[in-house]
């Protein structure tokens, strides 16, 4: 099964394909209502799916990311390593690829490259920055998180382009919907106070905020996961 968006988006429809002949089967598997979510097989003939149904969603539930960039001021605002990334990422995105390659080759190459950018990824935040170093459990954490990143540098770039855009046009749900951000306290990384500002302009937003927490929050504290999901599909 392979998956097909229009011009990059999240939201996609499955079709399956023929890897020998380089084809999609037309009498093959087809979940043409664009969707996100996955799908997987459990034989030849069987597949597995875990796609969002729209007509069956209560609600959105967005965690530890932060708010849409709609100043420059806003990205400039940010500390140092997401700056670097998230300006160029909106202004000039081109120059991208090349670091990012190399942040992937240091963190493949060697135990001590690995924990640069692990290090790296949470300075300017200094309660996950600590979490890290002193305790393994959230070292591997970070580890697999930045692992997954790092298998397709060209889609992490990518997606890292959108992060840094505009993207208040996607909160924008039916009414009838609810929007629950779930987010850390102590994120430093995203501020709370943009999040909550930002929640308060929307119809049916709402903010689970995690104590003494930062971006690792949801990790530390599942239960603000299924606090979200709560608040997202509780009844109006």
């Amino acid at each position: 099964m392979i998956y097909l968006s229009d011009g990059g988006e999240d939201a996609t429809v499955a079709r399956e394909f023929d890897t020998s002949t380089k084809q999609l089967l037309k009498d093959g598997f087809i979940l043409n209502k664009k969707s996100q979510g996955s799908v997987g097989w459990v034989d030849e003939d069987t597949l597995m799916v875990s796609r969002a149904d729209p007509e069956r969603c209560h609600g959105t539930v967005l965690v530890d990311t932060g708010v849409p960039f709609e100043r420059r001021g806003e990205l400039l605002a940010l500390p140092k390593p997401l700056r670097r990334s998230f300006y160029p990422a909106r202004y000039f995105p081109e120059v991208l690829l090349v670091p990012h390659r190399l942040f992937a080759r240091d963190f493949h190459g060697s135990p001590e490259g690995e924990a640069r950018v692990i290090d790296y990824f949470f300075e300017g935040s200094p309660e996950d920055q600590e979490l890290t170093r002193t305790d393994r459990r959230w070292y591997e954490v970070t580890r697999r998180i930045i692992e997954y990143s790092f298998e397709d540098v060209r889609t992490l770039v990518a997606n890292v382009c959108r992060w840094a855009g505009n993207w208040a046009h996607l909160l924008e749900l039916d009414p009838k919907l609810r929007l629950v951000f779930v987010h850390g306290e102590s994120n430093r990384l995203f501020a709370l106070e943009r999040v909550e500002a930002k929640a308060v302009t929307l119809p049916n937003a709402s903010v689970v905020v995690g104590q003494a927490a930062g971006q690792l929050a949801v990790y530390q504290k599942p239960s603000l996961f299924v606090e979200g999901i709560k608040r997202a599909a509780s009844d109006r």
